[in-house]
């Protein structure tokens, strides 16, 4: 019969430490370390020289000298200091710190716990050297040849922390092929980096049997499979594309693509529309003046003699517009005609020969009383106006502009590198592999 008895913690019976061992191995989740942040952490002397301090905590020792020896539980209930081995003269070594269970009952005659360094080989390029059976390490030392202290610089922290009530249940609860972001460089315990490492089915063979060859791309032999790999990359649930699918490209192009707009309504609120100096040009051009009317009262000089002998001008009165024709000088007699009405014909008759003179007429102004004026403008040439100021239109809402389709704009443009990305983080991709 294989199955252990007595059980522990059967009441009235021996237990074996071995059972009380493997009990507490299976609390912590298998996990050997240190039970706090600052337990057993190891710093140089604070005088210099050639010894660290350890300082005080418990450690869960994992027994590693038979299949069933469990995990020992042991703490150091004060700062220890432990010396390291004098330099070499010549070349480098490297040291290990370590906590280091003793048991009779697997090795050895003693039953004790010991805080020791472990002592490397001195060579052009040192080696670690092993470590004891039954031991949790604690600190690596790079001893510089010809160094007289150990400083801060020489020591790198190896501890590794359990989370004693929890951990193991927890981590009985996530799922192997389980993936999450991680903020650390390096998978912890049980996981594994997404980063496309090709693995032999041997070592990991839960997760290959979640995951299988899906992710795969091709190179890997009949007994390896390769994880995801998240390295520049986001994730999307499957549908158009199969479990394990990858695509894209961080310098993608735009497709060929429709905008379509609907009505809508632009308002336009009150503004205004300043002109600067300008200038009109109006070509050569005559004014025609159409039906119109006037009064002539005109006079004229003296009566003259031999050539222009005495003579008269009728003087036309009516009672349309007003104005005046005649010869400067004197008032001329002659003949009166009244009554005439628009648009009739009268020519006035003089006696005897007129000397050479001039008649003057003044053209009411256009579009006063009841004159009729047309006017036609012909081009030939420039005239201009000069203004320094156009003034300014106003509008509280000139009205909507709309349309039912502006039409399609189309482009395929390529960003460059980093210009098409939205705001984003890099964290670690990591994947439950035990």
């Amino acid at each position: 019969m294989t199955v252990s008895n007595p059980p522990i913690f059967l009441q009235s019976e021996l237990h074996p430490a071995e059972d009380v061992r493997r009990w507490i191995s299976s609390s912590v989740g298998g996990v050997p370390g240190v039970d706090a942040q600052e337990s057993l952490r190891v710093t140089p002397n604070g005088t210099p020289n050639m010894t660290v301090v350890v300082a005080a905590g418990g450690a869960y020792v994992q027994g590693s000298e038979n299949l069933y020896q469990g995990m020992y539980f042991t703490d150091n209930r004060g700062a220890s200091s432990v010396t390291i081995q004098a330099a070499d003269g010549s070349n480098d070594r490297i040291d290990f710190v370590v906590i280091h269970i003793k048991d009779s009952e697997y090795s050895g005659s003693d039953n004790e716990v010991v805080i020791e360094a472990i002592t490397g080989t001195p060579a052009p390029i040192p080696v670690a050297p092993a470590i004891p059976e039954n031991s949790l390490l604690l600190a690596r030392v790079a001893v510089n040849a010809g160094a007289t202290s150990i400083t801060s610089s020489m020591l790198t922290d190896e501890r590794t922390f359990i989370e004693v009530a929890s951990k193991g249940y927890v981590d009985g609860l996530l799922p192997v092929g389980m993936m999450v972001d991680f903020g650390g460089p390096t998978a912890p315990t049980n996981w594994l980096m997404c980063d496309g490492t090709v693995y032999d089915r041997s070592q990991h063979p839960g997760l290959f049997d979640v995951i299988g060859t899906a992710y795969n791309t091709g190179g890997e032999s009949s007994v390896q499979f390769r994880v995801p790999d998240y390295r520049n990359a986001v994730a999307i649930g499957p549908g158009d594309y199969a479990l394990g699918a990858a695509g894209g490209s961080k310098d993608a192009a735009l497709p060929a693509h429709t905008h379509t707009m609907g009505t809508h309504k632009h308002t336009m609120g009150t503004h205004t529309h300043a002109g600067g100096a300008h200038s009109h040009g109006i070509g050569t051009h005559t004014h025609s003046v159409n039906e119109h009317k006037h009064t002539a009262d005109h006079e004229h000089g003296t009566y003259w003699s031999g050539d222009g002998g005495a003579h008269s001008h009728d003087t036309i009165s009516s009672s349309y517009g007003g104005g005046a024709f005649g010869q400067d000088g004197a008032m001329a007699t002659g003949n009166t005609k009244t009554g005439l009405s628009l648009g009739s014909a009268y020519t006035a008759v003089a006696t005897g020969t007129a000397a050479a003179h001039s008649h003057y007429v003044t053209i009411p102004k256009l579009g006063v009383g009841t004159s009729k004026v047309s006017l036609t403008t012909n081009s030939g040439g420039n005239t201009s106006t000069n203004s320094a100021g156009a003034g300014t239109t106003g509008s509280t809402d000139p009205g909507d502009t709309s349309t039912t389709d502006p039409g399609d704009t189309n482009s395929r443009g390529v960003a460059p590198d980093g210009l098409n990305y939205p705001p984003f983080m890099t964290a670690n991709k990591i994947i439950k592999a035990v």
